[in-house]
């Protein structure tokens, strides 16, 4: 029976995977709220395409994404998070594809496509963005998926590697801008083993005409690419960077993501034994990479660490330097991490497991609520006549909308309001233009709380008259007249 078992798994064992991972996902789906930067996704997606086009224009992502939600919302209306989130669940299914994938390519043993299989699909990253109404997930398949193919036409050159490396690669430039990146470093590894195998003058041709297919699709982009790109220069980003450590916080972040050790509890015992082990493997990945360059391009560390130093010097001008925008990289620094760790079978396992429960632990049993909008608005007990409910600034506002028709205004006026907070999703008249002299009662509505904000409603005359706190530091303040 246990062989028989063992032999159904060794077959059928991607499948499985797949199968597992797609149970655990749906489970989830709708159990969190949108927080804000999944309900500016969508509703903007509520809206006709060519006003979804220009808002994407005017913000800092292409419109691929919000596209795809469109799709959703045109079939099922607002009928829940998870007819959006869907996106996120298929991409996150083709990332774990693509990376078995590779690893049948890379490794020879089966046991290690086994222990791949886990660690990607269990990996908190893949789990938490594949619950998210953002491109982050599908920008991730999309990359991952472009390695394969390319390690495909590398090895084999076919029309049809062809057609589909050149897929990934234009979706996940409409995905998202820092692509742009990937699509280097893609390049940059195809010409690298050309030369290392001499036959770069003979590809050549295929090279350029591959590259000059991806740019003359990207064209229709580019000039919003190079005007977001300004924007974000020349009014700041919402990130700080710490050269000293946001590399080595990325690189931790790879096997516990957002999750911040704080103490000797079991759970952060267990994230600092995962994240330990995880950069040995990295560690030794790297410096096995280096030790066969002489007769192997070192193809993984180009696919990983390559891209990172990148990010990492380019944060000295604009900081990117945060998981969230090199989440494409998890599955394939996964990869390297075993690639080190190959010989020694004991880690590996430990890892695997550690991961496992981590995962279990802190995402699939648990899992984290952000910004809890339905619990907030049923406090509001609105009367028209009286009330009025503002924000400090834009961050609330598209959350609260999704969930409630209710009137609401930003009382920041438009130039305090910052680029990355979702202005271009924003009208005149979601801003605060009345006297609030002429109403009795303040809700308001914020993410974080803001002192100066509250003493300044204060000096209008009004006098703080409850409180209640949410998830993901949503908090709901009445003020009433003195």
């Amino acid at each position: 029976m246990i062989a028989l078992i063992k032999n159904f798994y060794s077959k059928y064992f991607l499948s499985i995977t797949l199968v597992v991972f797609f149970i655990l996902s749906v489970a989830n789906i709708n159990k969190s709220a949108f927080w804000r930067d999944e309900a500016f996704s969508v509703n903007t997606a509520t809206k006709d395409v060519f006003e979804i086009i220009t808002i994407s224009s005017q913000d800092t992502q292409p419109p691929l994404h919000m596209l795809l939600l469109h799709i959703s919302y045109l079939i099922f209306g607002k009928s829940g998070e998870g007819v959006f989130r869907i996106w996120s669940v298929i991409g996150a299914m083709f990332t774990i594809f693509y990376t078995i994938r590779i690893s049948q390519k890379i490794f020879k043993e089966k046991t290690l496509h086994y222990i791949t299989s886990l660690l990607i699909a269990f990996n908190p990253l893949i789990y938490f963005y594949s619950l998210e109404a953002r491109s982050y997930s599908l920008l991730t398949a999309t990359f991952t998926g472009s390695f394969y193919f390319t390690l495909k036409y590398l090895s084999k050159k076919s029309t049809l590697n062809t057609i589909f490396l050149l897929i990934n690669l234009i979706l996940g430039l409409y995905l998202h801008n820092l692509f742009v990146i990937g699509v280097f470093v893609i390049f940059v590894i195809i010409i690298g083993e050309k030369i290392r195998i001499k036959k770069f003058s003979s590809s050549i041709t295929s090279i350029i005409f591959l590259s000059l297919i991806v740019f003359l699709s990207y064209i229709p982009w580019l000039l919003s690419l190079l005007q977001q790109y300004n924007t974000i220069a020349n009014q700041g980003f919402w990130l700080s960077f710490k050269p000293e450590s946001d590399f080595y916080r990325v690189l931790l972040s790879v096997f516990i993501g957002d999750y911040y050790i704080s103490g000797l509890i079991p759970i952060d015992l267990l994230a600092r034994l995962m994240s330990t082990i995880g950069l040995i493997g990295i560690i030794f990945g790297f410096i096995n990479e280096l030790k066969n360059f002489k007769n192997k391009f070192p193809i993984l560390i180009m696919i990983t660490l390559f891209p990172m130093t990148i990010f990492y010097f380019l944060s000295f001008k604009t900081p990117f330097m945060y998981i969230r925008y090199l989440f494409y990289l998890v599955p394939l620094c996964l990869i390297l991490a075993i690639y080190g760790l190959q010989k020694i079978r004991k880690l590996l396992i430990i890892l695997v497991i550690s991961t496992i429960v981590f995962t279990c632990c802190t995402q699939i049993i648990s899992f984290p609520s952000k910004e809890d909008y339905p619990s907030a608005i049923k406090t509001i007990d609105y009367r028209p006549s009286t009330d009025v409910i503002l924000h400090k600034n834009a961050l609330p506002v598209f959350g609260f909308r999704y969930y409630s028709d209710l009137p609401s205004y930003i009382f920041n006026s438009p130039g305090e309001v910052g680029f990355y907070e979702g202005k271009a999703g924003l009208i005149s008249s979601d801003y605060w233009q009345g006297n609030i002299n002429n109403y009795e009662r303040l809700w308001v509505l914020n993410v974080y709380q803001d002192k100066d904000f509250e003493d300044k409603i204060v000096s209008l005359g009004f006098i703080k008259s409850d409180e209640k706190n949410f998830a993901g530091d949503l908090n709901l303040y009445l003020y009433v007249k003195q």
